[in-house]
């Protein structure tokens, strides 16, 4: 007879466990926030709203933000910016 307080398997789909991950990182919910509601923003101007981010941390948080389709590149003859999908 199985015993009634055993671990049960987790609720939660992987896609969601992974969504939540990745949105618990230090910088990427700033990230997020600060692209939302724009039609994008170049590296520059990100690197200026969000104090105290360095370079590399905000590259390596927008590869994998991008990676995982959070936010996508876009490229112009202007400007290189990124912006949350919608």
């Amino acid at each position: 007879m199985p015993h009634s307080n055993s671990p049960q398997e987790p609720v939660l789909p992987d896609y969601l466990l992974d969504s939540v991950s990745m949105l618990s990182k230090k910088w990427h919910p700033a990230i997020v926030r600060c692209l939302s509601g724009t039609d994008g923003a170049g590296f520059s101007d990100i690197e200026d709203r969000l104090d105290g981010i360095s370079a590399k941390v905000l590259t390596d948080a927008l590869s994998e933000l991008q990676e995982y389709e959070i936010i996508e590149r876009r490229e112009s003859t202007r400007v290189r910016s990124v912006s949350a999908t919608r």
